[in-house]
């Protein structure tokens, strides 16, 4: 299975929803969330390395969540999703910045300009293959 933006929004957005201590099991992963408890340990040590939590692991696979005013926040300004698509929109404006700059430019310095467009246009391509 893939890991989208989608499903790190859904799992960290139950996480802030359920406060900001609480226990878990990874094994509850497949009937919450449709995914094996390996993917699930996964996404939730990426979180920790962003700062969203802090984890405690024990054995028979529960984990002590504490939950970080960082992850309200990005929870807030709409996770991984709305931050992707900002992302986009951001590469999306510079190309077309680049296009009217292309456009005044004198002979000379078009083919470097030619050459920025063509470099946020693989960004931008690159981008569209991870949705």
């Amino acid at each position: 299975m893939m890991i989208t933006c989608e499903l790190k929004d859904k799992i960290l957005f139950q996480i802030v929803e359920a406060g900001m201590t609480q226990g878990i099991n990874i094994h509850d992963a497949e009937k919450n969330f449709g995914i094996d408890h390996i993917t699930y340990e996964a996404i939730l040590d990426q979180f920790e390395r962003l700062g969203f939590i802090k984890q405690t692991k024990f054995l028979g696979g529960g984990i002590r969540l504490e939950v970080s005013i960082d992850a309200h926040d990005f929870v807030r300004r709409g996770g991984f999703f709305v931050q992707e698509e900002v992302l986009k929109g951001n590469i999306e404006k510079l190309g077309w910045e680049i296009d009217l700059l292309c456009k005044q430019l004198s002979p000379d310095l078009l083919d470097r300009a030619q050459k920025i467009m063509s470099i946020g246009s693989n960004i931008l391509s690159a981008l569209k293959l991870f949705n």
